[in-house]
């Protein structure tokens, strides 16, 4: 038969003690025939709930006591196994509460009926008590708020500190392998203002001392784990700007951010990942430019096959100098290992140009452009191979009886004798004043041009009115006609009658001082172009 059990409260709830940690709750079991329970193990399971009897349950744990002799079983409320959220998180403050009570001594459970909480519980909140204060330890709390060192919290917790050297002290020794916070703050912001899971400001403003808003010191001695003085995570995909780490400076002279490092194999800032900056990238204490401003430092630029390109503030002048390493790699204690390829200069010295500068894998110098040798430029090597046609020169070009048009690319040219220096088409045949063609026909480009630069046009090449880069040497085409018969590679080439083509030459005594060059193509008949490699003779 079911064993029927009631409960005798002894003390009430409305005077029940309060512990440090709960309710103290004392009862006398009796069964149902008011026998007295005694010096047996039994179970209990108190649930709480919010607003009515059969309201929300905000906690429920469960107690294996045993009874005295007397049937006496002495239970603190919350020091249970919880079964249903924790009791500290109680809001006593919120509504009515009410204590349900099951016991069972081996048939199950069986409800002993629901009791409303009056005042006992409450003490855990005080929702409208007046202010009470510590004053021997600096304790006070007003209107719900705590504060340590401060009569008039403003805050949840307001600590306030004027001469201590610690204000809060967080320690933490744990040394087994859960993970483990001495500090850890979380938040969950809703709503469109701003909000601050840690919000620091620091005013120092007739401060000479330094003053840090946050401090933090770590010690990595003997640690083989990762360590991080301050962790700061963001993730998720959300649609605005978000920040593991956001620092904001207004003013000169002030940083919103700040690392130092004083090894040379430590860093004061690691990035791992990309990296932007909107505006200006300093490194040194020069005034900041618009983009990456170097200052007094150089720049070395890595790869994983240690190819390094070197930026330097200062060459040998006062300009900046960049340098391409190749082999091992220049370090801050070392910035000539390997060899340099390459050396550009902005300014030799103080008062000179600029200068570059390629090395042969020896490390002697190969090749070197100086835009400013004794006021000139000037190009020193040993070879120099120029894939062009000829070498030509710019001269200006007279049209004298031809019209415009035909100053063109091939056009035979010669002296002009009314106005020295200058060229004129070519008008009779074995002119002896005989001196060039136009560069650049039938898509042979000057190999070496002096005196000026090609236009941008394929078939023209003209930088000023007439003027015209002449070929003087190597191979270039050339107009030429049958007039004196077929031209076949060899044939020496002179001046025709028609005005700017060449022709073979037949009569050798005549054509002393009149020859342009010897032919390397033919032609058969007519007028065209004949490849000639220019020999003035």
């Amino acid at each position: 038969m079911k064993t029927i059990f009631t409960l005798l409260v002894i003390c009430c709830i409305a005077t029940s003690s309060l512990s440090q940690n709960g309710i103290n709750y004392k009862a006398v079991v009796k069964d149902g025939d008011g026998n007295i329970v005694a010096n047996d193990l039994i179970a209990v399971r108190f649930t709480i709930n919010e607003g009515a009897p059969e309201g929300t349950t905000v906690y429920q744990e469960d107690h294996s006591p045993s009874t005295d002799e007397n049937g006496l079983v002495i239970i603190n409320i919350g020091e249970g196994n919880p079964s249903i959220n924790l009791f500290e998180d109680i809001d006593w403050a919120a509504n009515p509460h009410f204590l349900n009570v099951q016991i069972n001594t081996g048939d199950g459970l069986t409800d002993m009926g629901t009791t409303q909480f009056k005042s006992v519980p409450y003490a855990l909140s005080a929702p409208d008590t007046s202010k009470w204060e510590d004053n021997e330890n600096g304790i006070y709390r007003l209107n719900g708020n705590v504060g340590i060192g401060t009569s008039n919290p403003i805050r949840k917790f307001d600590v306030y500190n004027e001469d201590e050297d610690v204000t809060a002290l967080f320690q933490n020794f744990y040394a087994g392998n859960q993970a483990k916070y001495g500090i850890y703050n979380s938040l969950t912001p809703a709503g469109t203002s701003t909000k601050y899971g840690f919000y620091n400001t620091v005013g120092a403003t007739n401060s000479t001392s330094s003053a840090f808003g946050i401090y933090n010191t770590l010690s990595t001695t003997g640690a083989t784990g990762n360590m991080y003085g301050i962790y700061s995570l963001v993730s998720g995909n959300g649609t605005g700007s978000h920040y593991a780490l956001y620092g904001y400076a207004t003013g000169a002279g002030n940083y919103g951010v700040y690392a130092y490092n004083n090894s040379p194999d430590g860093y004061a800032a690691y990035f791992n990942g990309n990296v932007r900056a909107t505006q200006r990238l300093v490194v040194g204490t020069g005034v900041p430019l618009d983009g990456l401003t170097i200052a007094s430092k150089d720049l070395f630029l890595r790869n994983t096959n240690y190819t390094t390109i070197r930026g330097r503030y200062s060459g040998s002048g006062t300009g900046g100098e960049i340098e391409l390493y190749m082999g091992n790699k220049p370090s801050p204690t070392n910035s000539e290992s390997g060899f340099r390829t390459l050396q550009l200069q902005a300014s030799e010295t103080s008062s000179t140009g600029s200068q570059i500068n390629l090395y042969k894998a020896d490390g002697s110098l190969g090749i070197s452009l100086d835009g400013d040798f004794l006021g000139l430029g000037r190009v020193i090597t040993q070879e120099i191979e120029v894939t062009g046609g000829d070498l030509a020169e710019f001269f200006k070009v007279n049209p004298g009886n031809a019209h415009n048009n035909q100053l063109r690319p091939g056009v035979l040219l010669s002296i002009d004798e009314s106005n020295p220096g200058d060229m004129i088409i070519t008008t009779e045949a074995y002119d002896r004043k005989i001196a060039g063609i136009i560069s650049g026909a039938n898509g042979v480009k000057p190999g070496l041009l002096m005196g000026g630069s090609l236009a941008e046009e394929e078939e023209r090449a003209i930088v000023q009115a007439n003027q015209f880069p002449i070929a003087l040497a190597g191979k270039v085409y050339v107009y030429a006609n049958t007039e004196n018969g077929t031209i076949k590679a060899g044939d020496m080439l002179t001046s025709s009658s028609i005005p700017g083509y060449a022709m073979k030459v037949t009569d050798y005594e005549r054509a002393q001082g009149a020859i342009i060059g010897k032919a390397m193509t033919s032609l058969e008949s007519g007028s065209g172009f004949v490849l000639v490699l220019v020999t003035l003779k």
